[in-house]
């Protein structure tokens, strides 16, 4: 039985689009096995897939980079204790930054690397980071490469509460997630769509017959005040992530810009609007889901500005500032269609 180790850790909405390489090993391989490691943020995210070919190893991502000497150290020989001395047919080393490599140090097996340099060969700038991830794993670089599909996933019923608040809640229901932007790592706000801007959508679907709900995860608590009660259900940091994966496919549609929900989203199936500016569309944008993109009209010579590790310094985010209100608002209602 052929075995392959993924190391693949960072922000859920990286971790997700590195998911259709599972279902890339058992179209050629029923039979693999797939360990992989991945932080405990998104960890829920693989837990969710009840396969007996894949097992998870959960490392603490943010000890690892932001704790002591000490604790960075806990979770490398934690790690090494965990993994042993197993051998794989195949590591794929999904994050490009050379520290991860020390995680499977101890394995035994041909190393694949997700970046730049020698033999390796990082994402093609334009192209989508789940191609990306399939054509390492595969070999393949033309017009052969597979169209990623992600593996299904098995999600908890709703708490009884949130099911009978979303029973009486009027249809069409739109999730809003105006915060996030996020990683262990850093802050990203250059991403975020202007507050106020959500705000005006939100007070506009509403006059439109729309509900809408908060949404959010833990620390983007400061939307609530700034939203004004423009909302008609508040869910921001209620939530844990398989539950919210859960709402987030009862919901009709979902407003975001480039984060994590837009990716959890898409992995349900649920229609998206997506606002990108400082980074490529091309790059991320949803490859399931009923999808509409909104960038800023006209040329901007310093967009996209993101290398895939640091922004442009940037004191007017203008490619963000651009998108109107009114035009966000227009294509929500387009790919909600007549009602």
């Amino acid at each position: 039985m052929r075995k392959t180790l993924v190391v693949k850790l960072g922000a859920i909405g990286d971790v997700v689009m590195a998911l259709p390489i599972l279902d890339s090993i058992w179209k050629a391989d029923a039979e693999e096995h797939v360990e992989w490691l991945v932080g405990r943020v998104a960890a829920p995210i693989l837990e969710s897939i009840t396969d007996p070919r894949f097992h998870i190893h959960r490392i603490d991502e943010r000890a690892l980079f932001k704790g002591s000497m000490g604790e960075r150290l806990k979770v490398v020989l934690r790690t090494w204790w965990d993994l042993g001395l197993a051998r794989f047919d195949r590591i794929l080393i999904l994050n490009s930054d050379s520290r991860y490599a020390i995680l499977p140090l101890l394995c035994r097996g041909s190393r694949e690397w997700f970046r730049n340099g020698g033999k390796h060969r990082a994402a093609v700038p334009g192209r989508h980071h789940s191609v990306e991830y399939v054509r390492l794993l595969s070999g393949l670089d033309d017009s052969s490469l597979l169209q990623p599909t992600y593996p299904p996933v098995h999600l908890p019923e709703l708490p009884e509460d949130l099911a009978r608040d979303l029973i009486r809640i009027r249809r069409p229901l739109v999730a809003i997630s105006p915060g996030g932007a996020k990683n262990v790592m850093r802050e990203e706000g250059l991403r975020r769509w202007p507050i106020e801007s959500y705000r005006s959508v939100a007070r506009k679907l509403r006059e439109n017959g729309c509900s809408v709900v908060l949404v959010g995860g833990p620390g983007d608590e400061w939307t609530i005040d700034a939203f004004k009660g423009e909302y008609d259900l508040e869910l921001v940091g209620k939530l844990d992530l398989t539950i919210f994966l859960k709402f987030l496919s009862c919901c009709n549609l979902l407003l975001t810009h480039d984060s994590g929900p837009l990716h959890l989203a898409d992995l349900v199936g649920t229609p998206v609007v997506g606002i990108f500016g400082p980074t490529s569309p091309e790059e991320k944008k949803p490859i399931r889901a009923d999808t509409r993109i909104l960038v800023a009209e006209g040329e901007m010579w310093c967009r996209p500005c993101y290398d895939g590790r640091n922004y442009a310094p940037c004191t007017s985010p203008e490619c963000m500032a651009r998108i109107s209100s009114s035009a966000v608002v227009a294509t929500v209602m387009e790919l909600l269609g007549p009602r």
